[in-house]
């Protein structure tokens, strides 16, 4: 059982006593190992909106057109789509590798498209983001 024991914890990266710490970690409280270069060139963003409630489906077809087109841009390196608890608030969280990844996609014929179709069927367009219970929108859980 013993040799069991730490067979596993080697395979962990950690020794086998139960209170020991990874040899190459700093074990002070809120060390942290520096950001990688990429990581301090990203930006991030997150919009907040909420449509009107007869408009909830035409909306949701927009989100997830426009969702799938994101995927496929340089640089864009995250963006989802949370439809929150009351079912007409949204929130986009966005992580682009640069600022001209940024610009780029801000630039795009489908973000302009996007904006157009959904903008008039908004009661309230972006905000700051409030913490909530979300729900991942996306293309199996709308239909």
């Amino acid at each position: 059982c013993a040799g069991e024991r730490q067979l596993r914890a080697r395979r962990q990266g950690r020794r086998a006593g139960a209170r020991c710490r990874p040899r190459d970690r700093d074990a002070r409280a809120g060390a942290r190992d520096p950001a990688h270069p990429r990581e301090a060139t990203m930006k991030y963003r997150i919009a907040r909106f909420r449509v009107r409630a007869s408009e909830v489906a035409a909306a949701e077809r927009t989100i997830i057109a426009f969702v799938a087109k994101v995927a496929d841009e340089p640089g864009t390196l995250r963006y989802e789509s949370f439809r929150e608890a009351d079912g007409v608030s949204y929130v986009h969280l966005m992580a682009f590798a640069d600022d001209s990844a940024e610009q780029a996609h801000r630039e795009t014929d489908h973000v302009k498209r996007f904006a157009a179709e959904l903008y008039p069927r908004c009661d309230q367009q972006a905000s700051r983001f409030r913490h909530g219970r979300s729900t991942l929108l996306s293309a199996q859980s709308v239909r």
